[in-house]
């Protein structure tokens, strides 16, 4: 398993406790990586995060950053695992009920290599779980079967293609938005490949829910991405 991590052990326990009441209990995990910054928080509170993932793992490698950099963690964390697939976690979600992820399987003549836990909105899977962007200048969704939709959010992933991609990561860019902005031409070219699909139909329950944006929101921030590089705006100096 891979973690994007900061230093808020408040979120990162009911990231953990909610998962291992759902999802956890399904797959065993071998190992985790976990890179933790300090975001959102300091020294002190990084440790209390550490002691949390060694108290639910018996094997985690901790990769303790100075940069607050979000496509340098990912770029790190998946090209570390070694499994046939891994789950890929940031710190800021929660299960909210169970699905036996164990049953996914790569098949060889598939191209399918993520499987999203999020669930997708209407407008992207009304007829198929599979994600694509929707294609630009238009007033109305409608998809581009040339640009899957890959992310970074929480999800299962093909360790080769993982690897793959963290090799063509620009460190300094968001991880997931350079998957199709044009700045990473490389990157996406290499995408379109394979395809992405998510694990839950739009018209059920949802497994997982961000509880990041309320966070951001409690502390005056807001994701801001400029020239694709990913940061926070505080919103009290807006005022």
């Amino acid at each position: 398993m891979t973690l994007v991590c900061g230093s808020r052990p408040h979120l990162l326990e009911q990231t953990l406790s909610t998962f291992a009441n759902h999802i956890f209990r399904f797959i065993r995990i071998e190992t985790v990586y976990a890179n933790i910054d300090l975001f959102g928080g300091n020294e002190k509170e990084r440790n209390k995060c550490i002691q949390l993932l060694t108290n639910y793992f018996g094997d985690v490698r901790i990769n303790s950053t100075s940069e607050n950099s979000f496509g340098a963690a990912v770029k790190f964390l998946w090209s570390q695992p070694n499994t046939q697939r891994f789950l890929h976690l940031e710190d800021d979600w929660i299960a909210l009920r169970s699905f036996p992820i164990e049953a996914i399987k790569i098949r060889k003549h598939s191209k399918i290599r993520q499987w999203l836990l999020v669930k997708p909105r209407p407008e992207q899977s009304l007829i198929t779980r599979y994600r694509y962007r929707p294609l630009p200048r238009l007033p109305f969704f409608f998809p581009d079967i040339t640009h899957p939709s890959f992310s970074t959010s929480p999800s299962v992933i093909s360790t080769d293609f993982a690897r793959e991609i963290a090799f063509l990561l620009r460190a300094d860019l968001n991880p997931e938005k350079q998957m199709f902005n044009g700045k990473n031409k490389a990157l996406e070219n290499f995408l379109q490949n394979f395809r992405c699909k998510a694990i839950v139909n739009w018209w059920e329950k949802k497994l997982i829910m961000d509880i990041g944006r309320v966070w951001q929101e409690t502390q005056g921030l807001r994701v801001e991405i400029v020239d694709g590089i990913h940061g926070y705006k505080n919103l009290d100096l807006e005022k």
